[in-house]
């Protein structure tokens, strides 16, 4: 086939969607639902035409398996017929076992049967439905919510604070990453383009390391950032690329050196501006859109604290930035490509590109994950399991407190950023960026915070130095004291959290939000059921992700949301 001699080889499991079910396989997928598909895209990727029977003979158990037995007999036919042109390079145990299996196929089609000890499980588990902003799309940043704007404050920097109230429950940030890669143990079991674990896999045309869930990803890979690393991408493993080097590659190899050429007067920093829509007045790029661009710039001013390093720090991140560049040059990236020891003046400027990337990802990527759950009909056992990194450069504006006021999940690479507590007109709504109040104390908060992202934390969880999980029993009453009512109240978390463990996690969460609206209109936080509630909350909208079944080696994409 098409691989032979380049010591690459293909594995296509062009039946194994009919076994898993096409609506986990398929979904972002259609024409995966036919087995001609299938067989197309195999011979496209390389498989061997002399054992393209085998090819014809899967396809006539499919069609046996969804009863479709005149598409069956054709695929049969096609099958003896490849067979016959081609047995003479197969050994006899292979010609035997091949003649019994296309008698047993024929047996079937004649008695409208399907084969012994095969059979096709279907799964019609809906596809998750990425949820609109609450309150429609802010017109300036179209990724975040109506409810909520971009604020700038010296001591704090750009935060994100509500427009209008906000309640627990609404979604206030949707948005696709600038740029992602996936972690190096997931390569090859994940989508290199959106993340989703691999069933049916696509594979790349130009090398063997990588694989996408579609021909519609593998081929946005293709035109954009794929070209300039389908031979190099082991390379950059091999010398000790971090993740977020790898996305630094990653955020130039998805655009032209036009498109970066273009801007390059208004790059820059402004670590103060979040408002930056007029600066794309005059923008024209065939080919990219005006979100693109606007994203980009959004995400060259995030705060990369280059005033704050060591001598040491910058020139590693140099380092680091050369050699990223030197591979880039290697792809014939740059059209007018400097001698091996030169750099030109494109060069040069793609390169300074890359070490502002290594440092505003620091403090700026998040990491992408999947929620694994133990049991369908129980919510427990569960985790998250972390696939991938991208860049958000409109929901990195919000800023961390130890007691989140929202918790972030994802669909494939898609973040979703919904509200765990109501919040006042005016006030920060904030997100995480690891350790909470309720279970670590403040100095260790502190210490972890401080040595990853170089600043002190002055949440309210801080400033009030909150008690641990166990120890927040005492009620701080905004009104007058109202225990009957509290305890009324408790009735409708009970029910929320005993949904959540059923995984019924629709009706769960229309519990949980509505007991956490209420009781924050009486009390003020910490308070523990609360905050179990709101963790209770979190959970719920990690199942309206990406959720992984590890017991059945299956994924689906969860829509109870």
């Amino acid at each position: 086939g098409a691989l032979a001699g380049t010591g690459k080889f293909v594995i296509l499991p062009v039946d194994q969607g009919f076994e898993h079910g096409p609506a986990r396989t398929f979904a972002k997928n259609p024409g995966g639902y036919d087995p001609q598909y299938h067989f197309e895209l195999a011979l496209k990727s390389g498989y061997p035409a002399q054992l393209a029977y085998k090819l014809h003979e899967r396809k006539a158990k499919c069609f046996l398996l969804l009863q479709q037995f005149d598409q069956a007999k054709t695929a049969l036919n096609a099958a003896k017929k490849s067979f016959e042109a081609n047995k003479s390079k197969l050994d006899n145990k292979k010609q035997e076992q091949t003649k019994r299996t296309l008698r047993e196929i024929q047996e079937c089609i004649s008695n409208k049967t399907s084969l012994k000890g095969e059979n096709i499980v279907l799964d019609d588990t809906p596809v998750p439905t990425v949820p609109k902003l609450t309150g429609g799309a802010n017109k300036k940043m179209r990724n975040l919510g109506h409810q909520v704007k971009v604020q700038y404050k010296a001591g704090v920097g750009r935060h994100v604070v509500a427009n209008k109230p906000v309640k627990a429950g609404d979604t206030v940030a949707v948005e696709n990453p600038f740029a992602s890669v996936l972690y190096s143990d997931k390569v090859g079991t994940h989508c290199d383009l959106c993340h989703v674990k691999l069933r049916a896999a696509v594979p790349s045309p130009v090398c063997a390391g990588v694989a996408w869930c579609s021909e519609a990803c593998r081929d946005t890979a293709l035109a954009s950032y794929h070209r300039y690393e389908a031979k190099h991408g082991d390379l950059l493993i091999g010398l000790g690329c971090s993740a977020l080097a790898r996305l630094s590659y990653r955020i130039i190899a998805s655009q032209s050196l036009k498109f970066f050429n273009n801007m390059k007067h208004h790059l820059n920093v402004d670590e103060t501006r979040s408002e930056i829509d007029n600066l794309a007045l005059n923008y024209n790029i065939p080919g990219v859109s005006k979100d693109t661009y606007l994203s980009y710039l959004n995400l060259f001013n995030l705060v990369a604290l280059d005033e704050d390093r060591w001598v040491e720090d910058t020139f590693n991140r140099a380092m680091m930035a050369v050699c990223l560049l030197k591979v880039l040059k290697a792809t014939n990236y740059f059209p007018d490509k400097a001698t091996e020891d030169t750099f030109s003046s494109d060069e040069i400027f793609i390169g300074s590109l890359m070490m502002r990337h290594l440092n505003v990802l620091q403090f700026n990527a998040h990491e992408i994950y999947e929620f694994c759950r133990g049991d369908r009909a129980r919510m427990k056992p569960h985790k998250n399991i972390l696939v991938g990194v991208g860049v958000y450069p409109q929901a990195s504006y919000f800023n961390h407190s130890c007691h989140p006021g929202t918790s972030r999940y994802n669909i494939g690479r898609t973040m979703v950023l919904r509200s765990l507590v109501p919040v006042a007109q005016g006030q920060e709504i904030s997100e995480n960026y690891g350790p909470v109040f309720y279970f670590k104390s403040k100095s260790d908060r502190q210490r972890e915070l401080g040595s990853r992202y170089w600043f002190k934390c002055d949440c309210k969880a801080c400033k009030e130095n909150y008690p641990l999980l166990k120890e927040a029993t005492t009620v701080k009453w905004r009104n007058a004291k109202n225990e009957s009512a509290l305890e009324d109240l408790k009735t409708i978390y009970e029910c929320g959290a005993d949904f959540m463990e059923h995984a019924q996690c629709g009706d769960a969460m229309e519990s949980l939000t509505e007991y956490i609206n209420e009781v924050y209109d009486m009390i003020e936080p910490p308070l523990e059921i609360v905050i179990r509630a709101e963790d209770k909350l979190r959970t719920c909208y990690n199942n309206c992700g990406t959720v992984h079944f590890p017991d059945t080696s299956s994924t689906q994409r969860s829509n109870t949301g």
